[in-house]
């Protein structure tokens, strides 16, 4: 696995970055410690062989929906999992694994993937999952939406799709990487970023309101973003983003670097509330929280179960859920709660 440091930085956009050797670590900022460290947690798992957990969305703490693909003890399959804070419940048995879930409400929820010919989005309206299938749209890995009927998804070759309320129609990227993640905060504020393992490519985009402009695609080099990047998100018109680019020193605007705990760890995906309050996650069972200050990772977890690879993470209401495999080849959860 390739050896990577995490840090952010603040540009235009803010970037979570990582290199092979060890930096000197430059002076850190010292915000307000707004928020607190202390989670109590709950570990769940999913399916009983061959399952994998990819993402997650939740709106409170007893409606939680997982999306991913979970063999069950009647021999059936399912691509989602739903806590209604009692117990799990599963549904859908559509083949091949759903990858990224997003949601409005608990009546409007939107999921998306792959069958053997194209994309698979399905939608949740509060009632019962309805399935489309699209040939003319490839595989996709991720969805965003601005609004309800503002809906974007991102997947292989640099597929980007949109839903305009009544139907998916596709975008003009001007990449062919592979886009792995979307995240904006306004139809006229989108990012989509993307990478491609065996050629070292990396790509970040941005979407103005009327076309996608291309910030970088090349290889991982030092001093630049650039290389695979996995994951975006944003908050108080801030973007943090993992990518194997190397260490950020400056450029046209001056950029503060704060680095995570984590060492030689790939990190799979960012969500918080804000910019002083939000989980990074990843290989390792690797779940660290930035509070505003400092940085906590979590020794329950991290490196308990070498195997354990941590897919996604939500935050909402003090509550966070972050999902994967175990090292047994389950679906994995572990529910976090904020105390005092």
């Amino acid at each position: 696995m390739k050896k990577i440091f995490f840090l952010l930085l603040f540009l235009e956009i803010t970037i979570i970055s990582c290199k092979d050797d060890p930096v000197t670590k430059p002076p850190q900022p010292i915000p307000i410690d707004s928020t607190s460290h202390k989670f109590v947690w709950e570990v769940d798992t999913l399916g009983i062989w061959q399952s994998t957990a990819t993402s997650v969305w939740f709106e409170d703490k007893n409606n939680i929906w997982v999306a991913g693909f979970f063999t069950l003890s009647d021999s059936t399959g399912s691509n989602i999992s739903h806590w209604d804070g009692k117990s799990w419940n599963f549904y859908g048995t559509w083949d091949l694994d759903l990858l990224d879930i997003f949601g409005f409400s608990n009546s409007n929820i939107w999921a998306v993937g792959f069958w053997h010919s194209g994309a698979r989005i399905v939608h949740w309206d509060g009632t019962k999952w309805t399935e489309d299938k699209l040939t003319n749209i490839k595989r996709l890995n991720a969805v965003w939406g601005a609004k309800p009927n503002s809906i974007y998804a991102v997947g292989v070759d640099g597929t980007i799709a949109h839903y305009n309320g009544t139907s998916w129609t596709s975008m003009t990227s001007g990449t062919q990487i592979h886009l792995t993640n979307i995240w904006g905060t306004s139809d006229k504020d989108i990012y989509a970023v993307g990478g491609d393992d065996s050629n070292g490519f990396g790509v970040l985009l941005r979407y103005d309101g009327i076309k996608w402009n291309k910030i970088y695609e090349r290889f991982n080099q030092p001093g630049i973003p650039s290389g695979y990047t996995e994951t975006i998100w944003g908050s108080d018109g801030k973007y943090y983003l993992t990518c194997s680019g190397g260490e950020f020193s400056g450029g046209d605007t001056s950029w503060i670097t704060i680095y995570s705990p984590v060492e030689h760890t790939r990190m799979e995906s960012i969500h918080g509330s804000s910019i002083d309050n939000f989980f990074i996650v990843g290989h390792f069972g690797s779940i660290i929280h930035w509070n505003g200050k400092s940085w906590y990772k979590y020794p329950e977890f991290y490196r308990k179960s070498e195997g354990d690879l941590l897919k996604a993470v939500w935050y909402s209401n003090n509550n966070v859920v972050v999902v994967g495999t175990s090292e047994d080849g389950r679906g994995i959860v572990y529910r976090g709660k904020r105390i005092n």
